[in-house]
């Protein structure tokens, strides 16, 4: 808490009187790894690698400061953000703080004047992965901290979304998701509430400083992107699952679009009789609801005009729990916005003005029952930009279509479903046609005994799959994104598991199932990964589409053949070389990962980890608390990197929201250590021994 956010709290509380406080400033100095900022009265030094705060008796002050770099570093001078008393090219300084140049007045609340130093490496020794200071800052107060319904709780989701460029300029910008609690959570997390949440998303645009800036207001004609209706309980985005965006009403412009809902880990119903379950939507609901409405949420698009600027588009349906919004061409020539959900999948059509249901019209399209009817909800639609043909992939495959009855019926969790996906072409204003299927060869199945607590002799049966020889329980073939690996390379499909079961790791990584042994699912804190499984450890495969063919490579184009913590999956060059290359965004810390392309369509995975800058040049000191992602947003070859303050579903700190950074990059994304498959599979066993929660490892 700085020093003018904990003198009005003492006002607010009665401790100390409003009129009796003369001057609530105070001067903060960021001291950078690798020098220190030495002063001749206010204070003896800010350490290298810290961030001081001071605060002022009064006003004016004057006082002098130097830049005192370490061995390996020289002093340039004061970022762009510090206060204008200073010149921001010499590496002392004389500031001369007064009433007038002071942030703040006294008539409102006075802030805190900046003081960044800025320096850079002299050796390779002290070269580092990101520019110091950061090229932007954004505070808190300064986002949703400025919004009148963000001043309860707010979170920040697990990236922003990237690789489009709305301002035309070559450099890319950046869509940050942030939600918006009308109440903090209940202090009991298994408490069952109906919560209603609020988005207040920003877009960043760059500018000719090759910065970026806040430019919601200049696109949307509002302070904050509210994407979710005023009504219905409002809704988080699954940006794991976004595509890219892309121009999909011919005006050069990109169209955004997603899926909300409210499955944000908050308490299902307790199982119960149907007039039990009746009397909790009634009691959250409404007294004329018959069903659950805690989950639903409206759907949106963010959809451009032709001068540039932005709406957001309301579909034309009831709210529904979705998992996935995907589009698809139509005869009108424009494009029908498909919402997979639990429950009837709604469709709603732009017209170029306005969303209309034609969900009836959708359900007499042919083969509607297998494609969408029967299938399920967390599905992937592309279209090939090089045929302008459109798919769809399905998880699962019905009995029906493969002609035969599925193994291990008996236990299965869908009996007539065979494990796998279908590929679907779509034809606009006709429906699907079968383009082919995958399943697992019936010798890569396999059953396991699975129990629930180690302690105990229970178990159950579980089913599971060999992918690259990993035993893989309760596969789920839910993650999925379709690429070029380079622009006249050929169609690839990149499926990721989403195994409710897990999968070894460590030493049994690969190790056949045992079928004498009893398996658990754990979180960490053991003392060997022998007969545990871990859920966050995912096996990718990838396959050639040729001619609306699926053909498995013959090795996984992803060196481990696994990815860890990583739901979300995307492409795009990033160190200039023609190959495509991937970025993953993760849940649990939300750290992202980055896999090159070696020329081959081979990506092997960077670590990123041991370059992360330190949190120190944060506003905030919890070390668990912060996103980081990785982002190449001009054409410089370097690996940029933004962090932002995640927040909470719980009650705001007293300082509010957090900064969201962007920093430059120093280093070609080759200079970054190949992170080793054998590595990277000893760091997750090490996670789960040391840490008793896995979510608290950092591996990217």
């Amino acid at each position: 808490m700085n020093i003018a956010t904990f003198l009005k709290l003492l006002g607010s509380m009665g401790v100390i009187g409003v009129a009796s406080i003369a001057f609530q400033g105070s001067i903060i100095v960021y001291a950078p790894p690798g020098a220190s900022v030495l002063a001749n009265s206010l204070f003896g030094a800010c350490e290298s690698g810290s961030v001081c705060e001071f605060p002022l008796a009064s006003l004016p002050f004057q006082d002098q400061f130097e830049i005192r770099a370490a061995e390996g570093y020289r002093a340039v001078g004061w970022s762009r953000d510090t206060h204008p008393s200073c010149d921001t090219s010499l590496p002392t300084c004389e500031p001369h703080l007064t009433a007038k140049n002071f942030p703040g007045d006294s008539a409102t609340q006075y802030d805190s004047a900046k003081f960044q130093a800025v320096i850079e490496s002299t050796s390779a020794e002290t070269s580092t992965a990101w520019q110091y200071p950061a090229v932007k800052r954004w505070a808190g107060k300064d986002l949703e901290g400025a919004i009148n319904y963000c001043g309860e709780a707010a979170i920040r989701w697990i990236g922003p979304t990237v690789d489009f460029d709305v301002n035309k300029d070559g450099v890319q910008d950046v869509l940050m998701h942030i939600s918006c609690y009308q109440e903090a959570w209940p202090a009991n997390p298994q408490e069952i509430h109906n919560i209603e949440v609020v988005a207040a998303w920003k877009m960043l645009c760059s500018d000719a400083t090759a910065s970026h800036y806040d430019c919601t207001e200049e696109l949307f004609g509002s302070e904050v992107i509210n994407t979710t209706s005023s009504q219905g309980g409002g809704g988080n985005p699954y940006v794991h699952v976004m595509n890219k965006p892309r121009d999909l009403n011919g005006d050069g412009y990109p169209e955004f679009w997603y899926a909300l809902n409210r499955d944000d880990g908050r308490t299902a119903f307790p199982e119960g009789t149907q007039e039990e379950n009746q009397a909790w939507i009634e009691r959250l609901c409404g007294p004329d609801a018959t069903t659950d409405c805690t989950r639903d949420s409206y759907q949106s698009m963010l959809i451009s005009n032709s001068d540039g600027t932005y709406q957001v588009a309301f579909a034309a349906t009831p709210p529904v729990n979705c998992q996935a919004v995907e589009v698809f061409p139509n005869l009108l020539g424009t494009f029908d916005m498909v919402m997979f959900n639990y429950g009837v999948t709604a469709v709603s059509r732009w017209t170029g003005t306005e969303f209309v249901d034609v969900t009836d019209e959708w359900h007499s399209y042919t083969n509607y029952d297998y494609a969408i009817e029967r299938g399920n909800v967390y599905v992937h639609a592309f279209t090939d930009e090089l045929t302008q043909e459109t798919y769809l992939i399905v998880p699962n495959v019905h009995e029906a279509l493969v002609g035969r009855e599925r193994l291990y019926k008996d236990i299965a969790r869908e009996p007539d479903l065979h494990l796998g996906f279908s590929l679907w072409r779509f034809d606009a204003g006709e429906g699907f046609t079968l383009s082919d299927y995958y399943i697992p060869d019936d010798d890569d199945l396999f059953v396991a005994k699975v129990g629930d607590d180690p302690e105990s002799a229970n178990y159950t049966l579980q089913e599971g799959v060999y992918i690259h020889d990993i035993p893989t329980l309760l596969p789920n073939y839910f993650h999925m994104k379709v690429t070029r690996m380079s622009s006249n390379g050929e169609l690839v499909l990149f499926m990721q598991q989403e195994n409710d079961g897990g999968a070894p790791f460590g030493d049994f990584l690969k190790q056949p199932i045992d079928e004498d042994r009893v398996y658990y699912l754990t979180n960490g804190g053991i003392e060997t990964s022998q007969g545990y499984l871990a859920g966050p450890l995912s096996p990718i495969q990838t396959f050639y589409i040729r001619d609306g063919k699926l053909e498995e490579t013959p090795q996984p184009l992803i060196e481990a053949g696994f990815v860890w913590n990583t739901p979300g999956m995307f492409f795009q060059d990033f160190n200039g070389d023609g190959h495509i290359d991937m970025l993953g965004k993760s849940g649990h810390q939300n750290r992202g990962s980055i896999y090159i392309n070696d020329g081959t369509g081979k990506l092997s995975q960077r670590r990123i980890s041991s370059a992360s800058p330190q949190t120190w040049f944060h506003d905030r000191k919890d070390a668990f608390n912060y996103g980081a992602y990785p982002l190449h947003l001009d054409q410089d070859n370097k690996l940029d990197l933004m962090f932002w303050h995640k927040g909470d579903t719980r009650a705001y700190e007293p300082e509010g929201p957090g900064e969201i950074v962007i920093m430059k990059g120093s280093w070609d994304i080759e200079e970054f250590e190949h992170y080793q498959p054998a590595q990277l599979n000893n760091d997750i066993a090490l996670c789960y021994k040391e840490q008793g929660w896995f979510g608290s490892c950092s591996i990217f």
